[in-house]
């Protein structure tokens, strides 16, 4: 994966930690969550994380890598959490949001861990002088169109549902504007 491919996607998956801690913060307060945004963060996450998981094992040869591969494994718990908790929040489980909350909770803690270990890692090759994205193969990284609409939906949704994330459309940004002057 190339640095920019690295750095795109490093940002949705921050804006999407983002989103997902704000309607975290909504559900401690009792207040109303849409479950199309936590069931659409919970797919844009896991499948963040299997495309990563992917990379990591295409080039496993790397100490760094091999502890990416023991992150993946930490991940999975919480993320299979968050959709056992949706799925018992849409039958009516009022106790699954607590639930839910805490695996996104230890979800984004690990994830935000991860991304530093990403950082050091980036840190110490350029000390070394290597470049990332040029000096081997680069894993294959093309974003399905189906994973970019998903983050798109989400980012929407979290803007028409104020949970403090920009809206990705210029057009949505300006509705938002305007209802908010009216």
């Amino acid at each position: 994966m190339s640095h920019d491919d690295f750095e795109g996607e490093r940002y949705r998956v921050e804006r999407v930690l983002e989103i997902l801690e704000h309607a975290v913060d909504r559900l401690s307060a009792r207040a109303h969550v849409s479950m199309s945004l936590l069931r659409d963060a919970v797919a844009f996450l896991r499948g963040a994380e299997e495309t990563a998981y992917e990379a990591a094992r295409a080039d496993d040869s790397e100490p760094t890598l091999s502890a990416c591969l023991e992150y993946f494994s930490a991940v999975r718990r919480p993320l299979a959490a968050m959709q056992e908790a949706l799925r018992d929040l849409e039958l009516g489980d009022a106790t699954a949001a607590t639930r839910f909350a805490r695996s996104a909770r230890e979800y984004v803690f690990l994830r935000r861990d991860h991304l530093r270990l990403d950082d050091r890692v980036f840190a110490r090759a350029q000390m070394r002088g290597h470049a990332l994205d040029g000096s081997r193969e680069p894993v294959e990284s093309v974003e399905p169109a189906a994973t970019r609409r998903l983050y798109d939906r989400l980012v929407e949704a979290a803007a028409m549902l104020d949970t403090g994330a920009q809206s990705a459309s210029p057009t949505a940004r300006a509705r938002r504007r305007f209802s908010k002057s009216s």
